[in-house]
């Protein structure tokens, strides 16, 4: 799984007098880095490569870059947002290696426009725009760590809405709690996928796509994860560890977390 590293390079606020300046018309052709909005009062249209919004207050808004966006706002009412300027990466880690690749083209997973009203992020907006204008020690690398945090809080938030909404992010969601509480045991997909009522390949096509892993990845991650708890805080062998976590053949169990960890579990339990 990947996992959001942004680098903030600028917060501002957007206000009336930003709008006067600029006529009340912002055009660009191109972005040049993605953004990140909280509209805290007025109204305004943004246009993202033909496709039309509304934008008023206590709304979020992102798009990408390399972007053409038109945005437009009334006099008697110009929109008022905090907005920042970031580029980001996605990151995971394979074993020992680091894996970085670019975001993808739409930006961040989230609607265009979305209500603020159940994320609450309107302190944490205003705390990065703090961060920034007050160039303190290590302000950018501070920023970017808490709007990553505030990135993060905001996917959290709207996996859960989801599979509150949606009836295959449920089942998903479902399976891997059993799964958290039954690694140790046999999991077989087919078995998986019966109790989901759903067939066996359907099953793994939803797995990846509200998890994000395969279902050997995710069964994989949790054993490893135990594992390295065993190693390090017990003195118990290797063997009888890879029984704890689900394995019977302790030479596999070596082999899968080599791979997964990039060190043998004795070379892990030594630190």
């Amino acid at each position: 799984m990947y996992h959001f590293y942004p680098k903030v390079i600028s917060v501002h606020i957007r206000d009336n007098q930003f709008w006067e300046d600029q006529h009340y018309v912002v055009h660009q052709n191109h972005t040049q880095f993605c953004n990140f909005g909280y509209a805290f009062a007025g109204r305004g249209r943004l246009v993202v490569n033909g496709q039309e919004h509304e934008v008023r207050a206590n709304r979020l808004f992102h798009f990408a870059n390399h972007q053409q966006i038109h945005f437009t706002v009334p006099q008697e009412d110009p929109l008022q947002y905090i907005t920042i300027h970031y580029t980001y990466k996605l990151l995971s880690w394979a074993g020992s290696d680091l894996r970085m690749i670019e975001g993808p083209e739409e930006g961040l997973p989230f609607n265009r426009i979305e209500s603020a009203d159940e994320y609450q992020v309107k302190d944490r907006m205003e705390e990065l725009h703090r961060l920034w204008t007050s160039k303190g020690a290590d302000y950018e690398a501070h920023t970017s760590h808490v709007f990553q945090k505030m990135i993060y809080e905001l996917l959290v938030t709207l996996q859960e809405r989801r599979t509150s909404e949606d009836p295959n992010a449920k089942l998903i969601h479902a399976a891997m709690n059993y799964i958290k509480h039954h690694y140790r045991e046999p999991l077989q997909r087919d078995e998986l996928a019966r109790a989901a009522a759903v067939s066996p390949s359907y099953f793994s096509i939803l797995f990846k796509k509200y998890s994000g892993f395969t279902l050997t990845q995710y069964i994989h991650k949790l054993r490893m994860d135990k594992a390295k708890l065993l190693l390090r805080s017990t003195r118990e062998p290797i063997a009888l560890i890879a029984k704890e976590v689900g394995f019977d053949d302790a030479l596999y169990f070596a082999r899968i977390f080599s791979r997964e960890t990039g060190r043998s579990p004795s070379e892990y339990r030594k630190g």
